[in-house]
């Protein structure tokens, strides 16, 4: 009889470390669902990552950037394109100077209208390499609403 249960609690242990598992590697994907790596040079100076929402009119973003020189800037918008991408609509920009490695920058986009199908574009005015990663955070209606 010992034995049969020692078969069955490994067998319900396994179901419970997959079940475990699982959830672990959906919180680490929802929490890297809206991050982003970028490395822009001369001849390709923009990024663009993928589409999001914007919910009570603002939105933060934090990163680190790395550039060849502390005088350059990069230049993080929101945007919004057209159906065909043929136009771009600016909303607001930030131009950040020089390295953010050791510590993330943070900066809130605000009086953004609410909606759809906006993209963040990453910048570096055509200079010389640059790398960095960014993450997009939507801020809870309870944030806003005690500020």
């Amino acid at each position: 009889m010992k034995s049969f249960y020692g078969l069955l609690s490994q067998y319900f242990y396994r179901i419970y470390r997959t079940f475990i598992e699982r959830v672990q590697y959906r919180s680490y994907k929802r929490r890297l669902k809206n991050t982003y790596r970028w490395g822009l040079g001369v001849e390709v100076p923009f990024f663009f990552s993928s589409k999001f929402v914007i919910e009570n009119s603002s939105i933060t973003i934090t990163g680190t950037q790395q550039t060849y020189d502390d005088s350059w800037p990069i230049r993080y918008s929101i945007i919004k394109t057209s159906k065909l991408g043929i136009s771009i609509k600016y909303f607001d920009s930030i131009d950040l100077y020089g390295d953010h490695t050791n510590g993330e920058f943070q900066h809130t986009f605000k009086s953004i209208p609410n909606g759809t199908g906006y993209q963040m574009e990453v910048f570096n005015y055509f200079k010389y390499h640059s790398t960095g990663r960014i993450r997009i955070i939507s801020k809870p209606k309870k944030e806003i609403e005690s500020a």
